[in-house]
């Protein structure tokens, strides 16, 4: 739908094209999917932290700063950033992007001409909103980019899959065949596995 011209991504020593695939929008998120293109050879994504593909303002305390934050959103009424959630990983209290982890580029962005696929997620827009402005912090802004309107994902839940039970045994000698994905349970913890867990909920926080 849109997408840049090449540029120098110095964390990365390599050359890149960014292409919007898409912008989707729901009464309670908006997502835009995007691509990023190697242009040559070079060592990937390990270490993209800064703009235009990672947050050039992160939160105090990013639970990943390797992560699809650096797109935003331009309309009239303002700048959409990046949604951010609470998470807490071994005790320590951190945000995290409600966005594609960029560390898993590493291998896949090495070659020239290889490519990754992103999700950056935002708050709703306004109701109707046709288009939006795609801003890359450091690069450039992609303008009238199209909004497709989206349902709510809550209207559509399936409801829980019921499968039959069954088990293997994993062997690192005797690796085994598994189940076909629509067969794959979904057990119940059992009393004594539950000791030590304890639940919490994250909130959205932007």
């Amino acid at each position: 739908m849109a997408g840049t011209k090449a540029f120098a991504y110095r964390p990365a020593e390599q050359h890149y094209l960014v292409m919007i695939n898409g912008v989707y929008a729901s009464g309670t998120f908006t997502s835009i999917a995007w691509t990023i293109l190697s242009l040559d050879p070079g060592r990937g994504l390990h270490t993209a932290s800064s703009p235009p593909l990672a947050d050039a303002e992160p939160p105090e305390r990013p639970y990943n700063p390797i992560s699809a934050g650096g797109p935003r959103l331009s309309l009239g009424s303002g700048i959409y950033r990046a949604r951010l959630v609470t998470t807490k990983f071994a005790g320590r209290g951190a945000l995290e992007c409600l966005c594609t982890d960029l560390s898993i580029g590493t291998d896949a962005l090495r070659g020239i001409g290889q490519q990754m696929s992103a999700v950056t997620t935002f708050p709703p827009l306004p109701a109707g909103t046709p288009k939006v402005d795609i801003v890359l912090p450091g690069l450039t802004a992609l303008t009238d980019v199209a909004v497709s309107h989206a349902p709510d994902s809550t209207f559509r839940s399936a409801g829980p899959a019921v499968r039959g039970v069954g088990f293997w045994t994993y062997r690192a000698n005797q690796p085994p065949a598994g189940w076909v994905p629509r067969d794959w349970p979904t057990p119940v913890p059992r009393p004594y596995q539950m000791r030590d867990a304890r639940a919490t909920v994250d909130t959205i926080v932007r």
